[in-house]
């Protein structure tokens, strides 16, 4: 996993640029914003009424399903019909 195919996974998925290596959009009803940093992803979920979740893994512990464009590896990002 490389921070490019992150950036390009979240443009591909609706989620807006906010600055360098940030990005915001939704998912699974929850507000998410995700920040690349030099070997990690951090991602920060804002779900309905509840407290934000912080989440950050080193991009040797993510992979790509490039067959279903997914992001392996962090729950936030899941689509909400993902097997």
């Amino acid at each position: 996993m490389t921070a490019d195919i992150i950036a390009e996974w979240a443009i591909r998925n609706d989620f807006v640029p906010v600055g360098e290596h940030r990005f915001r959009g939704a998912r699974n009803g929850s507000s998410l914003s995700i920040e690349i940093k030099k070997a990690s992803l951090v991602v920060i979920s804002d779900g309905v009424g509840g407290t934000p979740r912080v989440v950050s893994m080193r991009f040797k512990d993510l992979s790509f399903d490039e067959a279903n464009d997914a992001i392996r590896g962090v729950r936030a990002l899941a689509r909400c019909n993902a097997v």
